[in-house]
């Protein structure tokens, strides 16, 4: 048989504080440190039940967590599963398979007999892990939760679950714990945690400190849980998508394909049939070539003074490459050559590198009276952009794109969809992708030039 392995308990100052949240990131986190992970809930309660792999029924969190661990859920994740139905009675599910309906009262008077088979799955569940993280209960100050605890850390604590982290929505919540606890053992265990919060008030995920004192065989998980960093953001900056999108082509769709795309179709607002130069082929430029392609841009002029990427940009949809290198070799100007070949400029331009100088002159090659250009690229900080009045007076329209004026909720799902439908290409843009420890000959490979996405992989 195998042994154990190590165990992580995850509780919290009251409910609904995050620590499904919590256990998931952690789950992820150790996984990609290498450490093979699984989640465990003693006792949960919720209708939104998830179907496992073994085809019985689990906590929708332990789903979740074991995605994050890397596996499929399994009953043995989430061994007593409550589906309330009514305020006084319970579907009393164990390991995956309906028991029986219980009130409240009798569920008080069974749970002794539910330690056995909760011990038994997380005797389990322990043998296939490194390290298995517990969600417990909402605090140990919840006192209607107290006798045969199963939710609890009291049984679990004496077969290796611990040390333990706290989860917590207000500042400092260990007074409100420790007056609420009925025993010496639960106050100096309160006692023994610092717990911080990061910002309850924009709904983020709260991680807490560690207690200091670890059992002897965890004191290896110390390095580890001391470079867990907590992220977090508001709720409204979370989008989100299609969940069998490889994660390499998602993770370009915000600041490169979403950029380039939503700068012709939300900024310029690009119509069909017209003429269009896009300065630098790059990444964005590139995705803007593609954006110029669906909305029926009729000449679509790409300008780089590298060679190598005219295939590329021909393959997203560009109809016409300038070199600025070849045509002041024989002493013309990039200004001068588009607006010759659009008799009398650009309706459309889009300036993808971040060089000021190339900026005045995407503004100028624009034809006059109605020609729009569009800044993309970022300058260096404290540079000034310069052209003479004329340029402006003369009817044309100089501004700037930020992610491609998209509204990201709405924007970013529907680009994963057409690339989940074949109508938007990704994956042609990712022309590198390396480990981490690769990550400095990614950066090499961008300054030559070489690369047009390089992707840093966490396998």
């Amino acid at each position: 048989m195998s042994p154990m392995g190590r165990a992580l308990m995850i509780q919290g100052a009251g409910s609904n504080v995050g620590k499904s949240l919590v256990v998931a990131g952690l789950l992820r986190a150790f996984r990609n440190r290498g450490l093979t992970t699984r989640p465990f809930k003693p006792q949960n309660m919720s209708n939104n039940a998830a179907v496992t792999a073994d085809g019985g029924e689990s906590g929708r969190a332990q789903a979740l967590q074991a995605r994050a661990a890397g596996v499929p859920p399994h009953t043995d994740m989430n061994p007593v599963l409550l589906k309330p139905e009514s305020e006084t009675g319970s579907q009393l599910i164990v390991q995956g398979k309906m028991r029986g309906h219980l009130s409240a009262r009798d569920f008080g008077r069974k749970k002794q007999d539910l330690m056995p088979p909760v011990l038994e799955s997380f005797q389990r569940i322990a043998r296939q892990a490194d390290l298995t993280i517990v969600e417990g209960a909402g605090s140990p100050a919840e006192i209607n939760l107290r006798r045969n605890d199963i939710a609890h850390s009291s049984d679990l604590a004496k077969r290796g679950v611990r040390p333990h982290m706290r989860v917590s929505t207000f500042p400092r919540p260990e007074p409100v714990m420790a007056s609420l606890a009925t025993s010496q053992s639960e106050r100096a265990s309160i006692a023994a945690f610092k717990t911080d919060v990061i910002d309850a008030s924009m709904n983020a995920l709260i991680l807490v400190d560690f207690w200091a004192e670890w059992c002897g065989p965890c004191k290896t998980l110390t390095p580890l849980l001391e470079r867990v960093v907590a992220t977090y953001a508001p709720r409204v900056q979370l989008v989100k998508i299609d969940v069998d999108i490889p994660h390499a082509s998602a993770c370009i769709v915000g600041c490169g394909v979403m950029t380039g795309y939503g700068s012709v179709a939300n900024c310029a607002k690009v119509q069909a049939g017209t003429s269009v130069a896009v300065i630098g082929t790059g990444g964005i430029g590139l995705n803007v070539i593609q954006g110029l392609k669906m909305v029926g841009a009729d000449k679509i002029i790409g300008v780089d003074l590298n060679p190598a990427r005219e295939a590329m940009a021909r393959s997203f949809g560009m109809t016409h490459f300038l070199n600025p290198k070849d045509i002041e070799a024989a002493g013309g100007n990039i200004v001068d050559a588009i607006t010759q070949l659009t008799d009398g400029g650009a309706d459309y331009s889009f300036e993808c590198i971040g060089n000021t100088k190339v900026m005045r002159q995407a503004l100028e090659c624009t034809h006059k009276g109605w020609g729009r250009s569009i800044i993309i690229g970022v300058a260096e900080a404290g540079a000034e952009i310069a052209t003479r009045p004329f340029q402006l007076v003369t009817g044309r329209h100089w501004e700037g794109s930020a992610f491609g004026g998209a509204r990201g909720r709405t924007d970013v799902p529907r680009i994963v969809d057409w690339y989940m439908e074949g109508k938007i290409d990704i994956d042609s843009l990712i022309t590198h992708t390396m480990p981490l420890e690769d990550i400095n000959k990614g950066f090499d490979l961008m300054k030559r030039g070489e690369s047009i996405r390089g992707v840093v992989l966490y396998d």
